[in-house]
């Protein structure tokens, strides 16, 4: 079964981001696909999900690679356990964002 994470933000501050936190993810819950479109198709942002232990670990980020630009589209398969952080860091200013996380749910 497969649920989709609808994101439809705006960036704001300097520099510009944005975040949310998911609802709280049991075991054999896996993100499946990434995208993340700037309204402006020139716009570079990095991109990252950290998970929710006391660390903050990251398990998905762009900061160490290119920034995105314009749309950020990734086939990815990570399992999520708990709450996790979505963010955009390093946006134009009062960008707005729209796209998807798809989440799928494995039946044992």
């Amino acid at each position: 079964m497969t649920h989709t994470i609808e994101i439809n933000q705006t960036s704001s501050g300097t520099p510009s981001t944005w975040s949310f936190n998911t609802q709280k993810f049991t075991e054999n819950v896996y993100l499946r696909q990434i995208i993340v479109k700037s309204l402006t198709g020139d716009t570079t942002f990095d991109f990252y999900i950290l998970d929710g232990t006391k660390n903050s670990n990251p398990i998905f980020d762009t900061r160490d690679e290119v920034a995105a630009t314009g749309t950020l589209r990734r086939e990815v398969n990570i399992p999520l356990v708990g709450i996790h952080t979505i963010a955009i860091t390093n946006a134009s200013r009062n960008e707005a964002f729209t796209g998807k996380l798809v989440i799928e749910e494995r039946i044992r």
